[in-house]
């Protein structure tokens, strides 16, 4: 278990909110499932297409990692507790597998995603193993969520992230 360490401090970015204000840099005493993971874009970029190419794990840990466990057929992710279904999500497949959000019925054949947000953060990883695309988008600040379709629109023409599900406009 790895904890925060003060040798860091100078090599991370602040938060901020959608004014602009600073909310700085929250320093996690403990790690936990979700939003305590410190990265650059680099490192999650490279770890991204190691995955991609199969240099991470094995082809048959990945083939586990990467099946649909379960099909989300809700309207919304946020909150939780909103559940309103919907078919809407079907004609991309979009399902959870084991660690991975999953598009499992695209033009590039099955996508695989990670994205999250906290006070001051967003992130969002979309991958294609074939034909080998990638791209990691990463934001500290609450804004910066506005900007990731119109980014996924341009460089990979994505018209299949689902945008009302994911919460971003």
């Amino acid at each position: 278990m790895r904890l925060w360490q003060a040798k860091l401090a100078d090599n991370t970015a602040s938060g901020y909110d959608r004014r602009g204000h600073s909310l700085g840099h929250e320093q996690r005493p403990k790690p936990r499932a979700a939003g305590s993971m410190d990265t650059t874009v680099t490192d999650f970029a490279t770890f991204l297409s190691a995955m991609m190419r199969g240099k991470l794990i094995s082809a048959g840990a990945k083939q586990l990692l990467l099946a649909p466990r379960i099909a989300i057929r809700f309207a919304q992710q946020f909150p939780t507790f909103a559940m309103t279904p919907t078919q809407d999500n079907d004609r991309v497949g979009l399902a959870y597998g084991l660690g991975w959000g999953l598009l499992t019925k695209t033009p590039y054949g099955v996508g695989y995603f990670k994205e999250g947000h906290d006070d001051g953060w967003g992130n969002y990883a979309l991958a294609f193993d074939n034909p080998g695309i990638g791209v990691v988008l990463m934001s500290n600040s609450d804004n910066g969520e506005l900007v990731f379709r119109a980014i996924l629109e341009h460089v990979l023409h994505d018209d299949v992230t689902p945008w009302g599900w994911e919460g971003y406009p």
